[in-house]
């Protein structure tokens, strides 16, 4: 059975992933689902040379590597995408890497590397929006699939929007009000769910169940959605391709040879892109890129979509800042000069301080004096995490590494505001004598235990 590349199209500007490995603001507009065909360690002998082109390309697609890298940096970037398969990260391309980077999943890309205004938002208009904190979205079914029936579809949707309206939140952060109801008309809805063939009426024609073949390769597109940012009436639009077997009952999925697609969780997934966000390489997140065979009733969301939704509905949240904080440490220590002896890298023995300061200077487009103070916060941060891994309270059992290590999110396009709006916050306490990220000791002991009761409880 052949598999093949996936079909991305950059078009809008929506969110970006931060992190220091994978710095990114991007453009996007439309997310398309798609399951790539090329690998099946079941009816194929392993080739390696075909393997390492096809896992160097699939790399090279979705963000990890560079059009031009040396074998050192290859051997690293196949390591991260090793972790966002969730697989052993042997830097080696082999038949486990083949499998799973050959699993469905979301066709956009994972990390950006290429600056782009940050000024753009994929977040729904002002008129949607029944308070500063609450947003009322429509949705309806224009064309439903003979796969499933139309009631049945229709409780699978009520069920996937119930998801994000009651795990949004959370514990003593701003609460977010989302209000999903059915129109009662196509032109009445916001949020416009049908199955389709081909054309279809926008310009992303759908490939047929088999898809379309690339070389030796194929692709096949499962879905699209339009980020709430992309020209109306499309925008926040979810489109199936009708011509692939769709089913509700997870015991149906999955296993050699079967070729259905679990409708529910490709929904839930969706729907995160249509309320405008990007994916999460947290690998328990929803909004994760790979597919998962998850029953619907087991669905949740992460800390990661839920920040992810906070901060775009919210704006920014502390709690949300310092999350996104701790998924600079695995990042940091992939640094070239990271210090080997320690799992947590100090900014005073390595170059860690300068290439954190180098790279926020150049993906969060902050000024000289803005990059300076943040650089502080985050050494403060990392100087005051190590000491904390050092006490009693510590769990090795739920290691700080293994948090960290899946928390490369989501950030959205308000990012370069929030980050300053975090350092005038500090400079303000600092001024005015009070504790602030910017003093050695803020992140104390008591700091991280109160921020991982918090962190551990969403």
């Amino acid at each position: 059975m052949s598999k093949g590349k996936l079909l991305f199209i950059p078009l809008f500007v929506a969110l970006y992933l931060f992190s220091f490995a994978h710095p990114a603001p991007f453009n996007i507009g439309k997310e398309t689902y798609s399951e790539d065909e090329s690998f099946d360690d079941t009816s194929m002998t392993f080739d390696y040379n075909e393997a390492h082109s096809f896992i160097k390309n699939e790399m090279k697609k979705y963000g990890y590597l560079k059009k031009h890298s040396s074998l050192m940096e290859f051997k690293a970037a196949l390591k991260n995408f090793q972790e966002v398969l969730e697989i052993e990260e042997s830097g080696e391309v082999n038949e486990q890497t083949m499998a799973a980077a050959s699993k469905p999943r979301c066709s956009q890309t994972d990390i950006f590397h290429t600056s782009s205004p940050l000024s753009k938002r994929s977040k729904w208009s002002k008129k949607h929006f029944t308070s500063p904190n609450s947003i009322s979205l429509t949705w309806c079914l224009s064309e439903f699939t003979t796969d499933m029936s139309p009631v049945e579809t229709r409780r699978i949707v009520k069920k996937a929007f119930d998801i994000w309206t009651s795990q949004s939140n959370i514990r003593h952060e701003k609460k977010i009000g989302l209000n999903f109801e059915e129109a009662s008309s196509k032109d009445d809805c916001d949020i416009n769910i049908m199955f389709a063939t081909g054309h279809h009426g926008d310009e992303y024609a759908f490939d047929g169940t088999d898809g379309s073949i690339v070389g030796s390769k194929q692709s096949n597109v499962l879905a699209h959605t339009f980020f709430p940012g992309y020209t109306y009436p499309l925008n926040g639009d979810i489109h199936f391709d009708d011509s692939e077997d769709w089913e509700s009952d997870i015991d149906a999925v999955g296993g050699p040879g079967n070729r259905k697609r679990y409708f529910p969780y490709i929904l839930s997934h969706e729907i995160g892109h249509a309320l405008g966000l990007d994916h999460s390489l947290k690998t328990n997140a929803l909004m994760h890129p790979y597919y998962k065979n998850i029953k619907l009733s087991e669905i949740k969301l992460s800390v990661d979509d839920k920040c992810g939704l906070l901060w775009n509905f919210n704006g920014p949240s502390n709690f949300c800042l310092y999350v996104w904080l701790m998924s600079q440490v695995v990042a940091v220590q992939r640094l070239p000069s990271r210090n080997n002896h320690a799992k947590i890298p100090k900014c005073t023995t390595s170059n860690v301080e300068k290439n954190t300061r180098r790279n926020i200077k150049s993906e969060l487009q902050l000024n000289d004096e803005d990059v300076k103070h943040y650089t502080i916060i985050v050494c403060n941060f990392l100087a005051g995490l190590q000491l904390w891994k050092n006490t009693p309270q510590y769990n090795p059992i739920n290691s700080f590494e293994d948090q960290f290590r899946e928390n490369q999110q989501t950030t959205l396009v308000d990012g370069t505001t929030a980050f300053r709006r975090l350092i005038r916050h500090a400079k303000h306490l600092q001024e005015s004598s009070r504790r602030s990220p910017l003093d050695e000791d803020f992140f104390n002991n008591n700091f991280f235990e109160s921020f991982m009761a918090e962190y551990e409880n969403n």
